[in-house]
């Protein structure tokens, strides 16, 4: 399989402008949220053809609902096995048509605390 990878370090509101011109086959978002969710729903606006996939801790009714109606496809446990991402990759490559990996641009971002110190 031939992907290009790409990431970055920004606000999650930055993410339709990150994405700006050529928009990726998959998008995963890593410790996904609440406040990602509204910026997800922008890009999905944008470019429809946009896979999306969350991995997130929330699995609650709440959550849910709000991500598919961002247009997300699906939502990963945070605790779950590499294998879970596999049968979700398989899934979207058998929702497009294609029986084998696909060429394709893969953004995944991983969130990252911010450290903040303050000084006396």
């Amino acid at each position: 399989m031939t992907a290009d990878i790409s990431g970055g370090i920004f606000p999650i509101e930055d993410l339709p402008s990150f994405i700006n011109g050529t928009p990726p086959d998959v998008l995963i978002i890593d410790d996904a949220t609440h406040r990602c969710l509204e910026a997800v729903e922008s890009l999905s606006l944008h470019s429809p053809g946009v896979e999306t996939l969350l991995i997130s801790g929330d699995a609650t009714a709440e959550f849910l609902m709000r991500a598919m109606r961002a247009g997300v496809r699906e939502v990963i446990p945070t605790a779950g096995s590499p294998e879970v991402l596999q049968a979700a990759m398989t899934r979207l490559m058998h929702k497009r048509g294609k029986q084998t990996a696909p060429d394709g641009k893969v953004f995944a971002f991983v969130s990252c605390p911010i450290m903040v110190s303050s000084s006396p």
